[in-house]
Formats: structure tokens, C-alpha cells, sequence
């Protein structure tokens, strides 16, 4: 019994979409993906008993095999201000895609990491021989995590400001500063 994934394998600039996220779970024994899925990402034999009970579970309840998509994400609700220190809205945000993740950056073997990475080609993860790929398995530390929560905050943040902008507060003058201003408007004037 497994499960099997479908693993990210490019690195993008952004880290809200990191190399070895994983992206989709089956049951080993379900885990039919099409082509295009394997174009770009890569199956492989995954581990995880409480995730594939649940799983069993749910396959013996509907009848139907389960799919787990981003399983191992996290999200957090966030508060954005504005510039004045004011609530802009509440929005929930990825802390991670994959708090759990293969580390293909890990693999020695260069020729497999190279075949894995690579969109032309899905390596058949379970014939190779040497190479257990499920020791490849690991979970993000806190840092790892907090370095992509407070990207994707600046993402979030960023998207707000384009389709919220902070309003610009009319300044108060004092009646001093606004005589002032009325001299000078009557001396550029005349």
C-alpha cells in the first residue's frame, strides 16, 4: 500500500511555487495522470499513513478514489492596513503550498535529478534502482515557511494596494496656515 504524488519540479521566482511542493495525492493503485500533469510535474511514490488511511477510509465509505490536492498546505488569516494604520480588509493567505515536500535539490544522483526536473520527461520513479526517493521526503522548517507566508503577504499586500488604494485623507490646515495660504495665492495673483 502507498500513495503517489504529483510533485512540482521547476523553481519559480516566486516562492509561493517551490520545487518539490506537492501538488496532488492519490492512492497508489488510482494514480493515473494525464499527460499533460506529467508534462510538467513529476509522479512519485509517496509515504504518509495518516494521510492514506484517511484516504483508505474515505474509498471505502463513497466508493469513489479520493484526491488530495495541496494536502500539506497551510493558510492564515491576515489583516491588511492601509497606509494610515487602517484595517484594509481580513484575507486568508498560503503560509505554505507544501508544509511537507520532496527534496529534489537533495538527489546526489545528478543524471536522475536532471531526468526529474526536466518537463519533457517523467522518470519512473519506482524502477530506479539504488535510489530510495521516499528518503527524499521532508518537511519545511519554520524559517523555510515564515520566508514564504511573508512573500505571499507581500503578494497579497501588493494586489490589495492595485484594487484598493489607500484614499488620500484631505490635510487639515489651521485657520493661521490657511491665511497664510490666501496671501501668497493674492501675491502670485496680482
Amino acid at each position: 500500500m502507498m500513495l503517489e504524488a504529483l510533485i512540482r519540479t521547476k523553481k519559480s521566482i516566486a516562492p509561493n511555487k517551490l520545487r518539490g511542493d506537492v501538488i496532488c495525492l492519490k492512492l497508489k493503485e488510482f494514480a493515473d495522470w494525464g499527460s499533460m500533469e506529467i508534462r510538467i510535474h513529476q509522479p512519485c511514490p509517496w509515504v504518509d499513513e495518516r494521510l492514506e488511511k484517511l484516504m483508505r477510509e474515505e474509498l471505502d465509505r463513497s466508493g469513489i478514489p479520493p484526491t488530495e490536492i495541496t494536502p500539506y498546505k497551510q493558510s492564515e488569516s491576515v489583516d491588511f492596513l492601509n497606509y494610515y494604520g487602517e484595517l484594509s480588509c481580513r484575507k486568508e493567505v498560503t503560509k505554505t503550498r507544501s508544509r511537507v515536500y520532496l527534496n529534489i535539490d537533495a538527489i546526489t544522483n545528478e543524471h536522475l535529478k536532471r531526468d526529474v526536473i526536466n518537463d519533457d520527461l517523467a522518470v519512473d520513479l519506482y524502477k530506479v534502482v539504488g535510489i530510495d526517493i521516499v528518503s527524499y521526503i521532508q518537511e519545511k522548517t519554520e524559517e523555510q515557511i515564515n520566508k514564504e507566508f511573508n512573500y505571499n503577504k507581500i503578494l497579497v499586500q501588493k494586489e490589495i494596494d492595485k484594487i484598493k488604494p489607500t484614499p488620500l485623507k484631505k490635510e487639515t490646515v489651521s485657520i493661521d496656515e490657511e491665511k497664510l495660504l490666501e496671501y501668497y495665492r493674492n501675491k502670485i495673483n496680482n
